[in-house]
């Protein structure tokens, strides 16, 4: 093989430029857009849809946690299988 025809290794992109782009691809699909409509919004409002759907993400794991909180109050002690979760830090 001729090696003009080769194309040459791209280098990889670091872990956090993946990170992001992955998030922001997450958000893009949460609004229903495809990756091309989400590059052309502008940024603000990119980072107001990001900042949204973090926001009510953080708020739905509050709310899950609380009322797993409150059903192994109502239970007669702790969920072992719960507990045994966070300590393998599942």
């Amino acid at each position: 093989m001729n090696e003009s025809m080769v194309e040459p290794l791209r280098p990889l992109r670091p872990f956090e430029e993946y990170d992001e782009l992955f998030l922001e691809l997450r958000t893009a699909k949460e609004w229903r857009l495809t990756p091309r409509e989400w590059r052309a919004e502008s940024e603000d409002d990119r980072a107001l849809m990001m900042a949204f759907e973090f926001f009510t993400n953080t708020r739905e794991a509050y709310r899950q946690e609380w009322q797993e909180q409150k059903r192994n109050k109502d239970e007669k002690g702790p969920n072992p299988f719960e507990a045994m979760k966070r300590q393998m830090g599942l």
